[in-house]
């Protein structure tokens, strides 16, 4: 039950402050977080496909959600996480779409480990 909260809590924060902690709609930004899946890690309702989701720790200490706007196909900027997670930092432009904060990655480097 407490998860349910917590990740309901989540994605009401994220959706209402992730412009406001990490720039306008059409910036470019750089945030470092974990690369994570809507629907097969964070269990999200509306999701019946895999979403790559950057979650990024605010200045208040709760977490932003950015879902990534990138296709999967080899080569491309952003490798599927499907279960668990992965420590990123990724550059990109942000966006609104569908209610939710969408970004358009331009270069990602996992954390400490160099980039692909």
């Amino acid at each position: 039950m407490k998860r349910w909260i917590s990740l309901s809590l989540l994605l009401a924060v994220a959706l209402l402050g992730a412009p406001l902690l990490a720039g306008e709609t059409g910036e470019s930004v750089t945030l470092s977080g974990k690369l994570v899946c809507a629907k097969c890690t964070l269990k999200l309702e509306g999701f019946d496909k895999c979403q790559d989701v950057l979650v990024v720790e605010g200045e208040d200490g709760a977490e932003q959600l950015y879902f990534v706007d990138a296709p999967h196909q080899e080569g491309d900027k952003v490798e599927h996480t499907c279960m668990g997670e992965r420590a990123v930092t990724m550059e990109g432009t942000l966006a609104e779409k569908d209610g939710k904060t969408w970004i358009t990655p331009t270069k990602v480097e996992d954390a400490g480990a160099g980039g692909y």
